[in-house]
């Protein structure tokens, strides 16, 4: 597939300010961890970032179907930018730099988060035809995860040489510049959506409550719908207790330098990059028509017994790599099936409603996991992980038994 100028302007944009994030999440653990030691902070500072997700989805759902989708990714990455330029400011002031300042932030930039990752996938249809979709959305994901993968990279060692505040005002930075890129995408199909206007999606009680009803109802009343769901929403449960133990298991259990932190996170990603590659090598309806969610979910579950079983430099980077390969294959196998299986005018309520799961679930999944880390201690931590790829495993099963029903239907 030829990547086109609008794709391509979305695609760099997203991408660079994606390079900032990525390298920013790194040095909030690490901060964090400076600060306090605590693991049941940075599960904190995991809730406090994506809960706006799930309080605001049900008006970004209804928004992104009415109105222009690529004002609001401008909208959101320029909020973005501007808060964390003076979170850095804030950072360089020793008397405000505190972990609430940190999850004050978090805060603003989730609301940010909550607006831009629906418009930004609904907007991917109007941009390509439907038989690109797959290497669009692949295209998309992969250029993402190269860009997390720099980030994860180099965040330990840049937070190490350049401190916290830089970090974040070069974060900032990198969402004024995404803004920039994305006001030069030209959308024609979604000019038209635009012509309805905020007044005309909030206009009406009634309506709003309408408008996103039938969004819920595409999910619960369609199994296959319900089960692909739950298989992003459920990443989203099982991936806090890699994230939060990782620091921990790198640098107190493998004696590691914080830097090689990063670098964990990035081999993580390759295994996304490499299953969205693959991806792009298959035609749409062959993807939604094989078990992909099951054969993932059996990646995920092989990731959790080996960190259960063996902690050793080499079996930390198989299990994080086998964790990005499945957790790719679910995201892009979850995004496709809602553009292709589901009427645009829908999308924008359906990626809404995926965020809100996914913003219920995470926080909450951090919260408890980084409780449950620090009861059972560095000795016991193996528990858990056995605990997730039983669940993991489990939900295999369930979907292969989905995957099979459908086609007898069929």
């Amino acid at each position: 597939m030829r990547i086109s100028r609008d794709l391509g302007l979305l695609l760099w944009g997203n991408g660079v300010s994606t390079l900032g994030t990525s390298v920013y999440l790194v040095t909030v653990l690490l901060l964090l961890k400076d600060m306090t030691q605590s693991v049941f902070l940075l599960g904190l500072f995991q809730f406090v970032a994506l809960i706006p997700g799930f309080l605001l989805s049900p008006l970004t759902g209804v928004l992104v179907d009415r109105s222009s989708r690529r004002t609001i990714i401008i909208r959101a990455d320029l909020l973005r930018g501007l808060v964390m330029v003076g979170a850095a400011a804030g950072l360089a002031v020793p008397a405000l730099r505190s972990p609430a300042l940190v999850l004050g932030v978090s805060a603003l930039v989730g609301a940010g988060n909550a607006f831009f990752v629906p418009a930004a996938q609904a907007l991917i249809p109007d941009l390509v035809p439907p038989e690109d979709l797959q290497r669009a959305n692949g295209a998309r994901a992969a250029s993402n995860q190269g860009f997390n993968l720099a980030g994860n990279a180099l965040g330990g060692v840049l937070y190490t040489l350049l401190g916290a505040p830089l970090v974040f005002l070069l974060n900032g930075i990198t969402f004024l510049l995404s803004a920039l890129q994305e006001m030069a995408i030209r959308a024609p199909r979604d000019r038209g959506r635009a012509g309805a206007g905020v007044h005309s999606s909030l206009g009406g009680g009634r309506g709003f409550i309408r408008e996103l009803m039938e969004g819920v109802t595409v999910v619960t009343r369609s199994s296959t719908a319900l089960v692909v769901f739950l298989s992003q929403v459920g990443l989203f449960f099982l991936s806090p207790v890699l994230l939060l133990s990782l620091p921990f298991i790198v640098i107190d259990e493998l004696g590691l330098s914080g830097a090689v932190v990063g670098l964990y996170f990035a081999i993580s990603l390759a295994g996304g990059i490499v299953a969205f590659l693959l991806a792009g090598r298959v035609s749409v309806e062959r993807v939604l028509d094989a078990p992909v969610l099951s054969l993932a979910y059996a990646m995920l579950a092989c990731a959790f017994l080996l960190l259960g079983v063996l902690i050793f430099p080499a079996t930390l980077l198989v299990a994080a790599f086998l964790f990005g390969l499945g957790a790719g294959t679910v995201y892009l196998y979850t995004v496709t099936w809602i553009q292709v299986r589901n009427a645009p005018e829908l999308h924008g309520r359906l990626f809404s409603l995926l965020e809100a799961g996914n913003s219920l679930v995470a926080p909450v999944s951090y919260i408890l996991t980084g409780l449950v880390l620090e009861l059972l201690g560095q000795e016991r931590r193996y528990m858990l992980f056995l605990l997730f790829a039983l669940t993991a495993g489990a939900w295999a099963v369930r979907s292969r038994m989905q995957w099979y029903n459908d086609r007898v239907r069929v």
